[in-house]
């Protein structure tokens, strides 16, 4: 019963439906245990499944203990290819969790045990990885070592899927090292094997260091051509994924370097159209019946589109901070223009968001400037503008706009709701899926025990929403997941830390468990929400890229079903948070306001509070979505 529950955990892990790998093993290894002298090789098989689903799902601290303890069970077998196996896939926890040395150390011993066994297909496999060990710790000379052993094993035994990847890691590594010629070198042999492999989509990664070399070159128009071939082969993989909504979280680079390069080339409008097209097949594959009878609206058309769902003292303004100006597509009920305003140097977000959040004003021209230039794109329609649907492009999602100054003094979120959109498509996809009947809502705080007024906090809301809260050790990852998964709520209110993981997909929201409630697991987990608040330091913070929709929480929260979030771009003063959300919750649930009108509300009363009144203490915070 236990090998056929592995069997299924396997396939299950194979086709990417991880929570059901773990799951299966998990019942598996259940099974294993009850026997008197459960079999070490059967543990160590079902532990190593184990940390690999883990691993994948984002609870890296827990798969470290599986690959641990399939490892010691692995270590009492006399089977090489287990022991090294298990090593390898340790040694690659090791290192996705920032343990480089361990992660090292686990690839030698597995090199050891396949020069045992002797089987140059498992050595080459070894040397590759060692090699890539190396490679994180900057060990390039003996990383190029590694890949060079493995690559004239493969060429020897005809391996070429796995040539491939090796070619092209050595080529990665000589890119870093500012050797291109030697990079294309292994990049025009990597993609002479397209006849000979079986994989074509793993073509995508030498055509992306191509596409690399060229960049690094300065050649951006040469890069378009591998970079869209690049892309044409993610979109089979997409195509073929059993689970596409945490694909999704992973294949927005492609896009993004793709429309990099059209900014680059001047093709501003091409990359407007490639915007819009990605964004909406990303975001709303499953929804495109429901809009404009089916057309993949993009462009000029998408705007027209959304000047019939605005109302009348609403506008949709997009952003583009593009070779120095700052480019602006205002969309209103009586039409859309695109605008460019005064020219502006490039702004430097994060001396910016430290000037604005340690003395509340933009200390250097560029900051001053784009902050003039940002609000002259709504500067003529102040006086008629209730609310404004904010776009941003790239480095403005890293940028507390709410707290933009005019000449008189005024930040601009006294004046007008500012609620941020991802897209222009993800607009209509919200404004389509209204607002979720329900009355339902649910409280999670201080799962770690470490933040005092996070609890305060959590028991406060409770309150104001007459609703359920999981405090401290009862809010486990498993049981916040269960509550949640494809359950509709009107609120879901997070006071936790907020743990930033190097893929944002893999960022989340820290439990009692010591475990993390990752995007990938809100996109899995099917929830509806009217609102979500995770009012954790900079849960709201994304990398720069033109599509960053679609990159961590709050891009998992809105593919997932939830309508608005409040979310932070740096680390939240608990007393001032404490007191923001009183306010909030009682605008939002006694006075019947909308999450936009609420959250802008409760920005000017902190404004005028004056022991919270600067920046610092409201800033931070901001809306996403359509309310």
């Amino acid at each position: 019963m236990s090998r056929s529950l592995l069997g299924e955990a396997r396939s299950r892990y194979a086709t990417g439906d991880y929570q059901a790998g773990l799951d299966l093993t998990e019942q598996a290894i259940a099974l294993l245990l009850q026997d008197e002298t459960p079999s070490d090789e059967d543990l160590a098989l079902a532990l190593n499944i184990k940390g690999e689903c883990q691993r994948y799902l984002g609870q890296l601290p827990e798969a470290i203990a599986s690959y641990d303890a399939a490892w010691k069970h692995a270590r009492r077998t006399k089977e090489l290819a287990i022991q090294s196996m298990i090593a390898s896939n340790r040694g690659i926890g090791y290192l996705s969790q920032g343990r480089i040395e361990e992660g090292i150390a686990s690839q030698k011993i597995a090199l050891e045990l396949d020069l045992k066994k002797g089987d140059p297909e498992d050595i080459a496999y070894s040397r590759h990885n060692l090699g890539a060990a190396l490679s994180e710790a900057k060990q390039t000379d003996e990383a190029l070592s590694e890949l060079a052993q493995a690559i004239a094993i493969r060429k020897e035994i005809g391996d070429w899927d796995q040539l491939l990847s090796s070619l092209s890691l050595q080529a990665d590594i000589l890119v870093a090292l500012h050797r291109p010629e030697e990079a294309k070198a292994a990049i025009i042999e990597a993609l002479e094997l397209e006849e000979l492999i079986s994989n074509k989509t793993a073509m995508r990664h030498p055509l992306l260091v191509l596409a690399d070399i060229h960049t690094a070159e300065g050649d951006h128009k040469a890069a378009l051509g591998p970079l869209f071939a690049a892309t044409a082969l993610v979109e089979q993989m997409r195509a073929r994924a059993s689970n596409r909504a945490a694909f999704d979280l992973r294949y927005h680079e492609y896009y993004a370097r793709c429309i990099e390069a059209l900014f680059r080339t001047d093709n501003f409008e091409e990359a407007m159209q490639l915007i819009d097209q990605t964004r909406a097949r990303v975001f709303s594959d499953h929804e495109q019946a429901r809009l404009a009878g089916g057309e993949a609206l993009a462009g000029m058309a998408l705007r027209a589109e959304i000047t019939k769902s605005l109302q009348p003292d609403e506008a949709l303004i997009e952003m583009w901070l593009y070779r120095g100006s700052l480019k602006t597509l205002v969309t209103e009920p009586s039409g859309f223009g695109l605008y460019q305003l005064p020219d502006v140097v490039a702004i430097d977000t994060q001396q910016a968001l430290s000037d604005l959040l340690s003395e509340g004003e933009l200390r250097t021209d560029s900051g001053r400037a784009f902050n003039d230039s940002f609000l002259g794109a709504i500067a003529a329609r102040a006086a008629t503008l209730r609310r404004v649907y904010l776009v941003p492009h790239g480095i403005q999602f890293q940028f507390p706009v709410s707290c933009l100054r005019g000449g008189d003094g005024r930040y601009l979120c006294q004046d007008i709701e500012v609620a941020i959109i991802p897209s222009a498509r993800s607009y209509l996809y919200l404004r389509a899926r209204g607002h979720h009947p329900s009355r339902r809502s649910l409280v999670v705080g201080d799962p770690d025990g470490t933040l005092p007024f996070a609890l305060e906090e959590a028991r406060m809301v409770s309150t104001a929403l007459n609703c359920p809260a999981l405090l401290g050790r009862e809010a486990t990852t498993e049981r916040v997941l269960g509550t949640l998964r494809g359950e509709v709520f009107d609120v879901v209110h997070f006071a936790c830390h907020y743990v930033s993981a190097e893929g944002p997909e893999m960022s989340g929201l820290l439990m009692a468990d010591g475990a993390t409630i990752t995007a990938q697991q809100i996109a899995q987990s099917a929830l509806q929400a009217n609102l979500v608040c995770t009012a954790s330091c900079s849960s709201g913070l994304v990398p720069y890229s033109p599509t960053n929709d679609l990159v961590g929480f709050n891009g998992a929260l809105l593919l997932g079903g939830t309508n608005s979030i409040i979310s932070s771009i740096a680390p939240l003063h608990d007393r001032a948070a404490l007191s923001f959300f009183k306010e909030f919750y009682r605008r939002y649930r006694d006075e019947d306001e909308s999450g936009a009108s609420a959250f802008s509300a409760s920005q000017r009363d902190m404004i005028q509070s004056g022991e919270f009144s600067a920046p610092k203490y409201w800033a931070p915070l901001y809306l996403t979505g359509v309310s």
